[in-house]
């Protein structure tokens, strides 16, 4: 038997780097998920049930964890695990040093996070990194991953439903509304391409967001739609056979889900060229690339794209 657990609520779980490490475990053996409602209590699930007496009870195999740019909350926990002979697997969903160099905020609770992924790296049995880059980035600080850590390209076998037709070029964005996925740099070069006949649709986290108004306000006159990203997985797929183009402006990235589904869809791929999505998706048909950053030369890419399509 093997335990997942994830730091985020079961809304959550069902897609994603969630939906990929349910994949990619149970090719390997049983296995049940754990979710915490409140990721904030450092050892308990629902509140008030141990993570340790359900693994006492359940004895697992493997514990798989991982951890989305909050290794905090694994901080400690894995000594539990190893303390009670639990084999564990951490899915590295992201470098948290890298977060760090692009975040525009530097803080103590970024230091905290660094030495929680350094606890996680120093005591996991085994390491499972999303790209090369990121693994070859993590070996030159932490040499000790060499011989205990591979790669695990992420990939679908979903069967897709057949595109909608419609009058309009949808472009479609799906993430998180945050600076370091680029999603202002996006938004600035929807509002310079001038073209009616396109559509922006943007599926993101909504409440709580402070650059949400930044959005709303930048893409004033011009066609967009702003959709919670807690639609259900229907009414995503929904979204995904309407879009044209799908663009990923990431400043940084590991795993990106949307890219495979997109693809898998057949729909045409806009991304930044940072290096992960180079090494990704740069041998790729229907991948183009552009500077990351750059919202002038998104613009120019997204031109070409409409006038091949006009």
């Amino acid at each position: 038997m093997t335990i997942i657990i994830s730091t985020q609520n079961h809304l959550i779980c069902q897609g994603g780097i969630n939906k990929f490490i349910i994949d990619y475990s149970s090719k390997l053996s049983k296995h049940q998920f754990i979710t915490r409602d409140n990721p904030r209590l450092p050892h308990k699930i629902n509140g008030d049930v141990n993570i340790l007496k359900i693994l006492k009870k359940i004895n697992p195999s493997e514990v798989h964890i991982h951890s989305v740019l909050d290794s905090t909350r694994y901080h400690g926990l894995i000594n539990l695990f190893k303390m009670n002979k639990f084999k564990v697997v951490y899915y590295c969903h992201s470098l948290i040093n890298e977060e760090i160099e692009h975040s525009d905020e530097k803080n103590i609770y970024h230091q905290e996070k660094l030495l929680g992924q350094e606890e996680l790296f120093e005591k996991a049995d085994k390491v499972i990194f999303f790209n090369n880059w990121q693994r070859n980035e993590c070996i030159k600080k932490y040499p000790y991953i060499t011989t205990k850590s591979i790669v695990k390209y992420h990939t679908t076998d979903k069967t897709f439903s057949k595109k909608i037709k419609t009058d309009k070029i949808n472009i479609l964005y799906v993430g998180r509304l945050s600076l370091e996925k680029g999603i202002l740099d996006l938004v600035n070069a929807y509002v310079q391409i001038e073209n009616t006949q396109t559509n922006l649709m943007i599926i993101g986290a909504l409440p709580g967001d402070s650059i949400l108004p930044q959005i709303i306000q930048s893409l004033k006159g011009t066609n967009y739609n702003i959709i919670n990203w807690k639609n259900s997985k229907k009414e995503l797929e929904k979204y995904y056979n309407l879009a044209s183009l799908v663009v990923l402006p990431s400043h940084y990235d590991s795993f990106n889900m949307v890219g495979i589904e997109s693809l898998k869809h057949g729909i045409p791929l806009l991304v930044s060229d940072i290096p992960v999505f180079k090494e990704i998706y740069s041998k790729k048909e229907n991948v183009h690339q552009f500077k990351s950053k750059s919202s002038s030369d998104l613009s120019k890419k997204l031109k070409i794209f409409l006038n091949k399509l006009n």
